[in-house]
Order: C-alpha cells, then sequence, then structure tokens
C-alpha cells in the first residue's frame, strides 16, 4: 500500500521485489486487497508475458491514511 501510495501503479514484479515475497504471497495479498475495493488491479499480455499492475482506489487510499494516522497514534503514546 505504501509503494501504491507513491506511484500511480506498479506493476507486479516489482511489488513482489519491494516487499520481498513470493508470487504465491502477493498473489493473496493482491486478491484481498483487489475484494476490499482498496486496490484496481490491470492485466494485459506484452510480448507474449502476463502482467498485473496495480494502482491504489480512492477508497483505498483513504483507508491506507486512516492505518498510517492509526499507527501514528500508537507511536504518540509512547
Amino acid at each position: 500500500m505504501a509503494v501504491l501510495a507513491q506511484a500511480q501503479e506498479a506493476e507486479f514484479g516489482r511489488l513482489k521485489e519491494v516487499t520481498g515475497t513470493s508470487d504465491s504471497v502477493m498473489s493473496k495479498h493482491l486478491s484481498a486487497l483487489a475484494e476490499a475495493r482498496a486496490i484496481k488491479l490491470r492485466k494485459a499480455s506484452i510480448a507474449g508475458k502476463h502482467k498485473t499492475w496495480a494502482s491504489l482506489t480512492r477508497e483505498g487510499r483513504h483507508m491506507f491514511g486512516a492505518h498510517v494516522a492509526a499507527l501514528q497514534r500508537i507511536i504518540a503514546q509512547e
């Protein structure tokens, strides 16, 4: 979510690289975020390879902002 908050969209491989996760873990997380309507997935074939890009929805941006704010409140209490 932090990567997507800073970019218009990010490709599956880049998200996997940044987070250090496997294909299956990244796929499960993206699917869950898409089901929650936090992200939008776009798929296409480029040079015979299937690619997936993710982008934050308006609702997802709001969710992420609320999550960051909650973390900041927790940190401020220490």
